[in-house]
């Protein structure tokens, strides 16, 4: 784990992020004019809290493996330090880095709060503490997803699992999504076409967006009645079918 300069830093946040990118649902790719404005420090961002701190970690062989970008805010309370570390950003390529960046953040001396936005839902910190009711989670919106072209958005995504399922999709917005399709999945890659079958599911282009990046259920939505089984076993093979192996996130302000 070392601290990196800002001059160095967009090269080496962009080479972890995208390789960080694809296995994560959700996340955006950014290029490197990206990162040299996120990482322009300017004083109007800091809100009374200190310059950025950018840290990276390597493995044994020297290779940035994750990223860390952070400030903080000393302060002292009846003569304790009370200070505040915020994380801006922090991803890890492996599970390991990931976990050593937190266990860096928390460790910092003098702050008796670490705080980071636009987190994943399922985020380790809380099995990284010692008492994981010290995590203290809130919830709010962050992607909202449209899908403007049904079939190539579904052919496009990648499944863990072969299946079939033939959908009824309902949308009045934009309405040359409106049709059956047929979806075939077989090796990680899918097809999906247009088709005359009776439907398997009978299902809103909102609520296809919610399943689409595996962070909602076809069971949930059914639940709320939010979507149709048109027949046998329809909503649990949706179920496995749109599954993610990592819950959506992205981390990205657009």
């Amino acid at each position: 784990m070392r601290l990196i300069d800002k001059a160095n830093a967009p090269a080496i946040f962009t080479e972890v992020w995208n390789r960080a990118q694809p296995a994560q649902p959700g996340m955006l790719r950014h290029e490197e004019s990206w990162w040299r404005h996120d990482l322009a420090d300017l004083e109007a961002w800091r809100e009374g809290s200190s310059e950025q701190y950018l840290a990276v970690y390597e493995d044994a062989g020297g290779r940035a493996q994750g990223v860390a970008q952070y400030r903080v805010k000393s302060a002292w309370t009846d003569n304790q330090a009370d200070g505040t570390l915020t994380i801006q950003r922090l991803v890890g390529v492996t599970q390991q880095a990931t976990a050593a960046l937190w266990r860096y953040c928390l460790d910092v001396d003098l702050m008796t709060r670490v705080t980071a936005r636009q987190r994943r839902v399922d985020d380790p910190v809380r099995y990284l503490l010692r008492d994981p009711r010290a995590a203290l989670v809130k919830l709010f919106d962050s992607l909202w997803l449209r899908l403007i072209d049904v079939p190539a958005a579904l052919a496009g995504r990648r499944y863990l699992v072969p299946g079939k399922l033939t959908l009824e999709v309902r949308d009045a917005f934009c309405p040359w999504n409106q049709r059956r399709y047929r979806l075939e999945t077989s090796g990680g890659a899918a097809r999906c076409e247009p088709s005359e079958e009776e439907p398997d599911l009978a299902i809103g282009a909102e609520d296809l967006a919610a399943l689409y990046l595996g962070g909602t259920t076809a069971t949930t939505l059914a639940d709320a009645g939010r979507l149709e089984g048109r027949s046998r076993g329809a909503i649990e093979r949706a179920d496995t079918l749109f599954q993610s192996e990592r819950t959506p996130w992205c981390p990205s302000d657009f």
